[in-house]
């Protein structure tokens, strides 16, 4: 069979459809044209050892099978569509590059056989079997630095990719949204077993390579890590696997690997499971029990992620300011700092109380701020830093007090908030208060109107059916509106 070079060119309003039925071989490959319709049948199958090229809002019709050496390129005028049945080979001898500038590009089936790999310049999508024969994929262009990480996506009935050493997904991959109810799911490295409550729909996000690294202060997690929501959290309790190719290993002590998790907006970590020894498997396996999924990512005892802070907040005490916090867990935590300011810009330290250590129970601590009133300001902001024996060092979320004399004060706390959020009112008058409840993307939640009578009052929010996330609460006082920023967290058990 000889090589030719196959370009077809739009030269008149005549439409143009050319159909190929039986194995065929170019050179290079150009469709080009707004009149031009290109159809590879169902029992046709062509290789191009060259670039191949969509273009000019051409149309391309692919219910074969194209095996490709060079680049692919589509651009933003021209429709690639895929037939259920059809198939894409990446089998060049140097590095491949798609682009395809017309939205997210859908495939079917995709083959991976260049030990030189094979780079995603934009968002592509699987709606069926990606085999990894040899070669990486990278959902990046690999030349560029800095370089635009891409989403390799998974449909709904595509096919788990079978990954080795050598021949993986690199980058960012996403399974799509997909009705798991109370089955299991064994998906991109991250594996469900069944159980008694139904889940709904689960979507799971991986990245690995060094986009997939945690980094907290000087310690690291390995080069992986996945985030897994769900309409509906396992109350009742799951097991999962993590599992992982030791490419992926960030030289961590595999004999020593403990699974870290955390929730939205992924600044403090909690330890998830024991320690555990995975040097005997490639892929690594780490398993645990959760009954609320986040995301995840192992990492070994040398590297502990942060303290688990359960809420921090202050508290007006007659005239002092009472600092209050509250811990899950905490893995080498030698001290914290109380931190003061009174602009939320320049924070002065004002205090020290001594940590736990080592602790995986709940740790709660108090530090008073005497005599705040005499300091003649509105509102007082604190902060807390965290110190660890080896001087790694975490900051919290900034808390304020509100000291005006001539208007209300309203005090929201925890917060963090796990189930019940107490809103302590010293009002002026008998009045009632609006809170307003915004997610993070600005979606309405819920309105409450609170009735105060004049004096001290305590009153409850029940945040506890909002899942784990930022929000925000709008209120009224003394005819100026106040906005406060609420961590919430999942019920902690």
């Amino acid at each position: 069979m000889n090589k030719v070079i196959f370009m077809i060119y739009q030269f008149n309003i005549l439409l143009i459809f050319f159909i190929i039925f039986c194995n065929n071989l170019f050179a290079q490959f150009v469709n080009s044209g707004t009149n031009i319709k290109c159809v590879i049948s169902a029992a046709g199958v062509i290789r191009v050892d060259g670039n191949l090229k969509n273009i000019n809002s051409a149309s391309f019709i692919n219910n074969g099978q194209i095996d490709i050496t060079n680049d692919f390129y589509n651009d933003a005028t021209s429709t690639f569509t895929s037939g259920g049945s059809s198939k894409i080979k990446f089998c060049g001898t140097s590095l491949q590059k798609v682009e395809f500038l017309n939205g997210i590009f859908n495939l079917n089936d995709v083959e991976i056989n260049n030990s030189n790999g094979v780079d995603l310049l934009n968002d592509v999508e699987i709606s069926g079997t990606m085999t990894l024969t040899s070669g990486i994929i990278r959902t990046y262009n690999s030349l560029d630095n800095p370089y635009t990480l891409n989403t390799l996506s998974f449909s709904t009935n595509a096919d788990n990719p079978s990954e080795s050493t050598n021949s993986y997904i690199l980058g960012e991959v996403k399974m799509n949204s997909r009705n798991i109810g109370t089955g299991q799911l064994d998906f991109i490295g991250f594996k469900i077993y069944s159980g008694a409550d139904d889940l709904g729909n689960v979507e799971i996000i991986r990245t690995n390579g060094n986009d997939g690294i945690i980094e907290t202060g000087s310690y690291t997690s390995i080069a992986c890590n996945w985030v897994i929501n769900a309409d509906n959290q396992p109350a009742s309790g799951r097991n999962l696997e993590l599992l992982w190719l030791s490419d992926f290993d960030n030289n961590k002590d595999l004999a020593n690997i403990i699974i870290y998790k955390s929730e939205s907006p992924y600044t403090i970590w909690d330890t998830s499971g024991t320690l555990q020894d995975v040097t005997g498997n490639n892929p690594r396996i780490a398993s645990s029990g959760t009954t609320s999924f986040s995301k995840w990512a192992p990492s070994d005892k040398d590297n502990p992620l942060p303290i688990e802070l359960l809420s921090f907040y202050a508290v007006q005490n007659n005239t002092d300011a009472d600092i209050i916090w509250e811990t899950a867990s905490e893995i080498n935590t030698d001290y914290f700092e109380v931190l003061r300011s009174f602009n939320a810009v320049n924070f002065n330290k004002i205090g020290v109380v001594n940590a736990s250590g080592n602790s995986n129970i709940i740790c709660n601590y108090l530090y008073k701020d005497i005599n705040i009133t005499s300091l003649d300001k509105e509102v007082i902001y604190y902060q807390l830093k965290s110190i660890d024996f080896d001087g790694k060092i975490y900051f919290s979320d900034i808390v304020d007090i509100k000291l005006n004399n001539n208007t209300d004060i309203i005090e929201l706390m925890p917060n963090p908030v796990v189930e019940h959020l107490f809103v302590n009112v010293n009002s002026t008058t008998d009045k009632t208060i609006c809170f307003t409840i915004f997610d993070c993307i600005g979606n309405l939640i819920r309105i409450i109107d609170i009735n105060v009578n004049k004096g001290k009052s305590q009153h409850k929010i029940d945040m506890s059916n909002l899942s784990a996330g930022i929000y925000f609460i709008v209120y009224d006082n003394s005819q100026k509106n106040y906005i406060e920023k609420i961590h919430k967290k999942r019920t902690y058990k």
